[in-house]
């Protein structure tokens, strides 16, 4: 039988319980009084023949038990009982059931909410599309396996490379705000126009930078984090095309990024970026000067089909080119490319590890401390019972001797596989079960 006809021939047997338990008393009634007209008919009175068949066929409750767990029917009624079992015993010991519950919560909830953190940040992908396709791009040299990038050479990498669809430098700082109430230091991210598009991440206010304001002498243009927006500006709806006074420049607010927008390769005192600004228009010296890497990084998209093996062979290609044309500034600098995923939880996941690892470590020790204390208070009810306090009517856990009795049913029973047991054989295991006792 398929486990899908089982599960129909489950729901069946539940949905229609009261016609099942009609046939089986019929079915068993059937037997009983079959059994008794053989008796009559070797010449036993029809009362004393009943009376012998219900003796010689055993208990016909236990029949029907044993007919429910055949049929699977029992599970969901022993599910109820396990439960109402469970909370009698809760209820009877009020104090334990607040520690134990307490202190299973404490570790529970702190066990669920480290793993939602674990699971968002290290097991699930990037919230971005195709993550398998964005990896970062740094210098590598012999003292550093991954340092900043000269702009003068990413310019390079997007000129020459053949394995990317796209290519984004970015770079953090911080300027002053003025002109918007007292002034204040804000968190700046320098970034190309092709960051947020490479990304997938789209404004929910105006727009993206536009390729002619990444470029030395375009018009100066901000794209305001969410957060930002939300606590500077109150969510203002009127924010695009307002000025920006940053570090003495005028800034034209043309976006407002997602708040939940989420990219930490590299952070300030852990502190997300307030603001973001085209990185092509500063007029600092390192724009033009290849020896300098002012803490410049890069991401890319692969092409489809492309393999991080493929897109690092390819940038060793380009890293060699640049050498031999810029040999005082590029000698001995290769282009490290890494999975932007691993880049990102590379700070935080032995971190986050040893946590989830500490709070599991908490949950055991709260398991540890209310098995003991379960125990002991089973250990003061065996105690109550041995001094006349019996056990609670209709408890699914039974004595021993009425484990016995119920395997003296069923030998009695007389129609098992067709055949017939003879009562003198229950008499028997009664009384060898009632000497064990003794």
């Amino acid at each position: 039988m398929t486990l899908w006809s089982r599960f129909r021939s489950w729901l069946r047997t539940t949905l229609g319980r009261s016609r099942m338990e009609s046939d089986m008393d019929t079915e068993l009634r059937f037997h009983i009084e079959a059994y008794a007209e053989d008796l009559a008919r070797k010449g036993l009175s029809r009362q004393e023949a009943m009376r012998r068949a219900r003796m010689e066929f055993g208990g016909i409750e236990l029949a029907k038990e044993e007919c429910r767990e055949a049929r699977g029917v029992t599970f969901l009624e022993s599910l109820i009982q396990d439960v109402r079992f469970a909370l009698r015993t809760l209820r009877k010991s009020p104090g334990f059931t607040a520690v134990a519950v307490l202190t299973l919560a404490l570790g529970i909830g702190a066990n669920s909410a480290l793993f939602s953190v674990v699971n968002g940040v290290l097991l699930n992908p990037l919230p971005y599309p195709n993550p398998n396709q964005a990896v970062a791009l740094a210098s590598r040299t012999s003292d550093f396996p991954e340092t900043s990038i000269s702009y003068p050479n990413f310019v390079d990498y997007v000129r020459f490379n053949h394995t990317f669809t796209s290519l984004a430098a970015y770079r953090q700082t911080s300027f002053n705000l003025t002109g918007q109430g007292d002034a204040e230091r804000v968190t700046v991210m320098q970034v190309s126009a092709s960051f947020f598009p490479l990304l997938g991440v789209q404004p929910v206010r105006g727009r993206n930078f536009s390729s002619a304001e990444d470029e030395l002498g375009g018009a100066p243009a901000v794209a305001l984090s969410g957060g930002f927006w939300k606590t500077k500006f109150g969510s203002s709806p009127d924010i695009i095309g307002k000025a920006l006074n940053l570090n003495g420049t005028d800034y034209t607010v043309v976006g407002v990024i997602p708040e939940n927008f989420y990219f930490c390769c590299q952070t300030i005192d852990f502190r997300l970026s307030d603001v973001y600004v085209p990185i092509g228009t500063s007029r600092d010296p390192w724009m033009t000067d290849r020896g300098l890497a002012p803490g410049i990084r890069a991401i890319g998209r692969m092409k489809p089909g492309m393999t991080l093996a493929q897109a690092r062979g390819d940038m060793d290609g380009v890293a060699r080119s640049l050498a031999q044309e810029y040999p005082d500034a590029d000698k001995d600098v290769g282009i490290a490319v890494t999975s932007l995923k691993e880049v990102m939880v590379r700070d935080i996941q032995a971190f986050l590890l040893v946590l989830l690892a500490a709070v599991g470590f908490v949950l055991v020790i709260a398991c540890v401390n209310v098995a003991p204390a379960r125990a002991l208070d089973g250990s003061c009810a065996r105690v109550r019972d041995s001094h006349g306090a019996g056990r609670e009517p209709g408890a699914r856990y039974p004595a021993a001797p009425h484990r016995e009795h119920a395997a003296c049913d069923r030998g009695r029973r007389t129609r098992a596989a067709g055949g017939i047991v003879g009562y003198e054989r229950d008499a028997t295991q009664l009384a060898a079960s009632t000497a064990s006792r003794q």
